[in-house]
């Protein structure tokens, strides 16, 4: 019998060297990688108060931006990419706001 789980996010490629837009393009195609609306693959259930989030979630877009692409406070490119996360978040919702991972992290687990 197969057990399935959910697996991490894929690491962000790096925006060192990126122009803001190029940061913002990177970070979108990173997000709808990792993520997706819940109304692909999360059950529903009305009687229970909407998506049933049994991968994890809801996620916000601005949260997962920054915990992938943000360096630490304090390194030279915080502000930045900071902005470039904003603004990505802001192309991301403007498709949805609340998220599920992505299927196609579905991994296999060991027995």
């Amino acid at each position: 019998m197969q057990n399935w789980d959910m697996g991490p996010p894929s690491p962000a490629p790096s925006v060192v060297g990126k122009s803001h837009d190029e940061m913002i393009e990177i970070m979108v195609k990173w997000f709808f990688e990792n993520f997706e609306d819940p109304a692909e693959e999360t059950p529903f259930e009305s009687a229970e108060g909407g998506y049933q989030y049994i991968w994890g979630g809801p996620y916000d877009a601005n949260e997962e931006l920054q915990d992938a692409f943000c360096p630490e406070v304090g390194d030279p490119t915080f502000d930045a990419v900071e902005k470039a996360c904003m603004a990505a978040a802001e192309k991301v919702e403007e498709d949805g706001w609340e998220w599920a991972p992505a299927s196609c992290r579905m991994v296999e687990e060991d027995e």
